[in-house]
């Protein structure tokens, strides 16, 4: 609106100015004109409309001139500086119809692009936060999804099966960690859970062999529990390395299969109390001097009633 009002101003004061300078000059084409006839006096009627009709005509001629030397070129020179181009055509309505459609198509596409990314950021966050929890337990992590796929792998996942993450991701769990000889029955629980949603590892703790990449196959306790995200199946396997157990339970029946033997060779009686007296341990030679009937028939008794 402030343009056109400067436009509109400047035409108006070029018309003024030249109407001024005009009739100005048609004045003195007047005087000058009357008094070389009949001086400086008019008196003669001819010589007044002789007068009136010159002084309009320089105002016609004045005025075509200003419109045509002056108003227009200041004009254009106006409307560039301010940037109004009245000679530009308007679009038509449907095109700037479809032009206001595009323009809200775009913005709504940043939106969504924004959108996306502060998504992006928060699932990436999500990913930190559980990789940082699934990397702090003390059991090795497994995450497949329900084409047996690895999709996350954790610290101690790395040391027990000698894997690193990035070689874990995206392969088939049941080739890297799951022995030969078991892999046929893993398969078979898969498809069996998507059945029934049951299994005989589902949300249960049991002890299963293992191998690593060397191929060496171990024992472990296994844990695996499914879940959905977004409507798609996952599983978490929980998993301990059972070999020191398994070494510590096995010396412990070593050493009790010795004991054994050494107090079933001994002449003498034997009899073990715990700190309230009661009977945990004798041999033969124990049961024939106290004429018990049996080593089982005193266990777990005071000693002073067997």
């Amino acid at each position: 609106m402030s343009k056109k009002l400067s436009i509109h101003k400047t035409s108006r004061l070029a018309n003024q100015i030249g109407i001024c300078f005009f009739l100005s000059f048609g004045f003195v084409f007047l005087v000058a004109g009357t008094t070389s006839r009949v001086g400086l006096i008019l008196d003669n009627y001819s010589d007044f409309l002789v007068a009136v009709f010159l002084v309009a005509l320089s105002v016609f001629i004045s005025l075509l001139f200003v419109q045509l030397v002056v108003t227009r070129p200041l004009e254009l020179i106006v409307r560039n500086f301010t940037g109004d181009d009245k000679s530009s055509k308007s679009l038509p309505r449907y095109a700037a119809r479809e032009l206001i459609e595009l323009e809200d198509a775009i913005s709504q596409k940043i939106n969504v692009n924004r959108a996306l990314e502060e998504a992006k950021s928060r699932v990436n966050i999500s990913q930190v936060q559980m990789s940082g929890i699934i990397d702090s337990a003390l059991d090795a992590v497994v995450l497949i999804n329900s084409d047996g796929k690895v999709t996350e792998w954790s610290k101690q996942a790395e040391s027990l099966f000698g894997w690193s993450r990035e070689e874990a991701i995206g392969e088939e769990m049941s080739e890297m960690i799951v022995p030969a000889h078991m892999r046929d029955m893993h398969h078979a629980g898969m498809d069996k859970y998507f059945e029934t949603k049951q299994g005989p590892v589902i949300n249960n703790r049991v002890e299963v062999p293992a191998v690593n990449r060397a191929s060496e196959e171990f024992p472990v306790e296994l844990t695996v529990t499914p879940f959905e995200i977004e409507g798609d199946t996952y599983f978490s396997a929980f998993v301990r390395d059972l070999r020191e157990k398994k070494k510590a339970e096995n010396d412990l029946a070593t050493e009790k299969e010795r004991l054994s033997v050494t107090l079933n060779s001994m002449r003498e009686g034997v009899i073990v109390t715990d700190k309230e007296g009661n009977v945990t341990l004798t041999n033969p030679a124990a049961t024939r001097l106290l004429i018990l009937e049996s080593e089982e028939s005193c266990l777990g008794k005071p000693f002073v009633e067997s």
